[in-house]
């Protein structure tokens, strides 16, 4: 799930999974089964927690408050009664990553069906667009403004907007059903469902973003997405990422004045990215479509 699925790991990113087992013998003990995948899931996520990453599971099913691990059965049900929109949201970057990857197709070929027909539900399109005015309202105010990732403009803004137009446009094309955020974008632009030119500069803004993102982190091997406070701090991000600035602006000017240019073009984007509709203008968009 997540970044995970997406293939768009950071550095220093936590892994985003749900667990799925069934008793290798069809007519096997069912809860049996459970508390050996449990047994194994919980070990798995303690050790690479110490070796390597941390393994997330709240993504799962009823969150924290919810089983480890599921049968097929089990994640049906619940995706098909109590699910919100968001989880539905969350599996567009699931796949198939790990374990017996036959089990994983089997699971991903129940539930992709139901984000597609979840998405025919009235207020899909309010819910996300509310879900993303939480993300911002709980970030206090001296927070959001540093913030690349949650903050305006920010990263989440563009995953927002890539997976509110997949999730309407989706159920009837397939081809821009993808959990890689740039690769949906790029199909998206492909099938005339974003302009050329608006598709081109949100690929930008996302791939500076990401790239201040991993240098961020890397730093110091943290988990960060917040730009310094100190001078000496934006100077080292900024020349790590190659802006040396001029005669008229340092490096910490420069930079900054390039973030805002790009938080502020995120927050411009066309008013039906927010919507879910099609751009139909003649920004380079070779179809017609509608919302």
């Amino acid at each position: 799930m997540g970044k995970c699925g997406g293939l768009e790991l950071n550095y220093v990113s936590d892994v985003d999974v749900l667990f799925v087992a069934e008793p290798a013998d069809p007519d096997g003990d069912c809860e049996g089964a459970l508390r050996t995948a449990t047994t194994l899931a919980s070990s798995m996520m303690r050790i690479c927690q110490q070796a390597a990453w941390p393994v997330d599971a709240a993504l799962r099913p009823e969150g924290k408050d919810g089983p480890l691990v599921r049968t097929l059965a089990s994640h049906q049900a619940y995706y098909q009664k109590w699910a919100r929109t968001w989880e539905f949201q969350a599996l567009l970057k699931a796949r198939p990553a790990a374990g017996d990857l036959a089990l994983g197709g089997e699971w991903l070929g129940i539930v992709s069906p139901l984000v597609w027909k979840a998405a025919d539900a009235d207020g899909v399109v309010a819910d996300v667009r509310a879900m993303r005015r939480r993300v911002v309202d709980h970030l206090p105010s001296a927070e959001a403004a540093k913030e690349i990732k949650l903050g305006p403009g920010g990263l989440r803004d563009i995953e927002f907007a890539v997976q509110l137009l997949q999730l309407v446009h989706g159920r009837t094309d397939p081809e821009i059903r993808s959990g890689n955020t740039l690769e949906a974008l790029a199909k998206l632009r492909a099938g005339g469902y974003v302009g050329l030119a608006d598709g081109t500069a949100m690929g930008e803004a996302y791939r500076f973003l990401r790239t201040v993102e991993h240098r961020l982190q890397l730093q110091r091997l943290r988990r960060t997405h917040r730009i310094p406070d100190d001078d000496d701090g934006v100077r080292w991000l900024a020349r790590s990422l190659g802006i040396m600035g001029s005669a008229e602006k340092g490096p910490v000017e420069a930079f900054l004045a390039q973030w805002a240019q790009v938080a502020r073009l995120v927050r411009q984007l066309p008013k039906n990215c927010s919507t879910g509709r099609c751009w139909r203008r003649s920004r380079g968009c070779r179809r017609t479509r509608t919302g």
